[in-house]
């Protein structure tokens, strides 16, 4: 928005903020420009006023055409403005909010089964979805490998390891299993939040959401198929929350997040099926245990560091180091912890980092993280809790997309 585009009525109101501690944040919301470009129009005013007192602009001076007219371009802008806000689909409020999700109260807490906790205890398969970015495009050539990701791209690998999982499980691994765990490490949309993502994705944040749905129900679907009990712990991310604050959100975090309401979708739709369990918090951590193993599942957004020679393994290390410090002063203490965010695999004793089902991209690649190929990360636990063959299960360039035959489900 430029100077010469201002009313009257906005020129004014900009004028009578000059010297008001904190209005400069607010006018530059409001005209969607920067602090410095209202301070420059401040002084144009400030200039012109000074030479024009007479036409300084007021009630009582105005006509009554005149006042209408102002009042007509305020309203013409606001509803441009509106419009604008809408199409990018941004949900701030509460009020949305509840009309989409049907609840106020979209964190929420299941019970975990106790086939995953007690009883008879045998090899537990888990596979790790996390940062799947649904929405978000990457053009092929824009990193410079040759790949390319969007949302039809994204089902389709989402499926492909699915189905690699399974047949790791039923034809390399001979076990009988009561069930499995799906960890759902954050991230599962892209978002409108990040810089430039609003003008590149290829879904609006509302329409993220069902395709997340979507894939999520699908996966489960073939899961319980394959497995009979199907144990989902979940945490949301760092581009899944409503607010466009590049700070990390420590207040409410699950109830201003896009991707608990996509858990919450989930939570509905096999709310009346006794073997599936979907697990979720308002904290940003979930606590489980799978055969007596203690895991901490975070996505982990708060851990800053990685871009060095020392990689991303030693900022993780010392975070879950002291982690673990606070997590048994409360008497928390944990086995693993799990996380994803940096978008590729890492497996420690005590420590696993998922992969991303998104391709290597600009901002990976400008920050100068490892090459790392998409995929999933997989392990086991045996019935003494100890996690054993670990593996990634990767999507190749070259290999054959495999498609789901299920069907989406219809929310809207």
């Amino acid at each position: 928005m430029k100077f010469k585009d201002l009313t009257d009525v906005e020129k004014d109101e900009i004028y009578k903020s000059i010297g008001v501690k904190g209005k400069n944040t607010i006018l530059a919301n409001k005209f969607g420009v920067n602090i410095r470009t209202i301070q420059s129009w401040k002084y144009k005013l400030k200039k012109k006023k000074g030479k024009h007192n007479n036409d300084e602009i007021t009630h009582d001076t105005i006509s009554d055409d005149r006042r209408t007219i102002l009042k007509l371009e305020k309203e013409n802008k606001a509803l441009r403005r509106a419009i604008n806000e809408a199409k990018n689909d941004i949900i701030s409020s509460d009020d949305v909010k509840e009309l989409i999700a049907g609840v106020k109260e979209i964190g929420f807490i299941d019970e975990v089964p106790e086939w995953i906790e007690s009883g008879e205890k045998t090899m537990v398969p888990v596979i790790c979805l996390s940062d799947i970015h649904i929405g978000e495009v990457v053009n092929a050539g824009d990193v410079g490998f040759g790949d390319e990701y969007n949302t039809n791209i994204c089902h389709e690998y989402a499926d492909k390891v699915i189905n690699d999982f399974i047949g790791i499980c039923k034809k390399n691994m001979n076990y009988d299993y009561e069930g499995c765990v799906m960890v759902l490490g954050g991230d599962i949309i892209s978002g409108n939040n990040m810089h430039n993502m609003d003008e590149t994705n290829d879904r609006t944040a509302v329409q993220q959401v069902v395709e997340g749905v979507n894939l999520i129900i699908r996966s489960i679907n073939s899961l319980e198929k394959a497995f009979g009990k199907v144990f989902v712990p979940a945490v949301t991310g760092n581009h899944d929350r409503l607010d466009g604050s590049k700070y990390i959100r420590t207040k409410a975090r699950t109830e201003n997040s896009l991707g608990s309401m996509v858990y919450y979708f989930v939570q509905e739709h096999f709310k009346d099926n006794v073997n599936v369990n979907i697990v979720t918090d308002k904290s940003d951590e979930l606590l489980f245990s799978i055969n007596g193993h203690r895991f901490n599942l975070q996505h982990g957004d708060t851990i800053k560091g990685g871009n060095g020679i020392g990689g991303v393994a030693v900022p993780i290390l010392r975070a879950r180091a002291k982690k673990l410090t606070a997590a048994v002063a409360v008497d928390k203490a944990f086995d693993t912890l799990i996380i994803g965010h940096f978008h590729q695999s890492i497996q420690l004793k005590g420590l696993i980092v998922m992969n991303s089902l998104k391709i290597y991209d600009e901002y990976s690649k400008a920050l100068g993280f490892n090459y790392s190929r998409p995929g999933a990360t997989s392990f086991f636990v045996n019935e003494f809790g100890e996690i054993n063959f670990s593996t990634d299960i990767i999507i190749r360039k070259d290999e054959q997309k495999i498609k789901s035959n299920q069907k989406s489900i219809e929310l809207f």
